[in-house]
């Protein structure tokens, strides 16, 4: 599986499928403003995957909320690619960038009813925080 850099310039050209995709997920849906916001790191770490008829597969969007604490902001894998390891790939590929650019925690929020994604989380090696109105934070240290 390849990913690729999700630059202001791929986000603005993907933004509907981005848009799309974002509201298979439980929970709080982006908009236009939110996928086009500068963050911190944001344009640095953020990653997206293509299949071979250039469909959208998945995409990461995270930021650096300190120098060494990346926050992962939106995780999506498209419903119709999902349970075929393409997510734990994108993870450890966050990972591994992450671990090489100084960042020693990877932070975010899950939607506290979506069983699927925690269950996912906890098998990837994040552990469960506390809950802050309907989301736990779950982080993953090295």
């Amino acid at each position: 599986m390849q990913f690729f850099k999700l630059t202001k310039f791929t986000c603005s050209e993907l933004l509907q499928k981005l848009i799309l995709a974002d509201k298979e997920t439980p929970g709080e849906s982006w908009n236009e403003v939110h996928f086009l916001t500068d963050l911190p790191g944001k344009w640095d770490f953020s990653v997206y995957s293509l299949n071979d008829q250039s469909e959208l597969v998945a995409f990461l969007i995270c930021s650096l909320k300190k120098r060494n604490y990346l926050h992962i902001h939106r995780f999506v894998v498209i419903q119709k690619f999902r349970r075929k390891g393409i997510g734990s790939c994108m993870l450890n590929y966050i990972k591994d960038v992450s671990r090489k650019n100084g960042v020693s925690t990877i932070g975010l929020k899950v939607y506290k009813h979506n069983q699927t994604a925690i269950t996912f989380y906890i098998r990837n090696g994040f552990r469960m925080g506390e809950v802050i109105n309907d989301n736990i934070m779950m982080t993953f240290n090295f």
